[in-house]
């Protein structure tokens, strides 16, 4: 009686598993798109920056949008946003409905100058700004 106690709790935990891997391979971190990053035109050396980016995603099985500033050289950076997509090979039923967030980036430059940001589109496009240090 023990075994067979033994082996369903085997074949349970093992069932278990397997439905929580399920789980797992059902959740990616993709590229939304940034619907609007407010980057002044001039600013003052000496003085940190404010930049508003909103991001957005089409429907409610994204979640945890975020937004990434990176440094590509000293006067050109890049904004990216992404999010968790979650839905097992496209047998999802999304709620139709926009999400979005908001985030503030406060970017300290580093020397008078030039600099420029490319906004990146989940399509593959880039949008180019750029802000001048005085």
């Amino acid at each position: 009686m023990k075994k067979v106690v033994v082996i369903s709790l085997i074949i349970f935990c093992f069932t278990l598993g397997t439905c929580e891997k399920e789980k797992d391979d059902c959740k990616g971190v993709h590229m939304v798109q940034i619907e609007d990053a407010i980057i002044p035109d001039t600013v003052p050396m000496d003085e940190p920056v404010q930049i508003s980016v909103k991001a957005s995603a089409t429907n409610l099985c994204w979640s945890d949008l975020y937004v990434e500033l990176g440094a590509q050289d000293a006067f050109t950076y890049s904004l990216q946003s992404y999010g968790t997509f979650s839905c097992c090979q496209g047998l999802c039923v999304c709620p139709d409905q926009m999400l979005y967030k908001d985030t503030v980036i406060t970017f300290q430059p580093a020397q008078k100058g030039k600099y420029y940001f490319n906004i990146a589109e989940p399509q593959g496009s880039v949008v180019f700004d750029s802000m001048i240090v005085e």
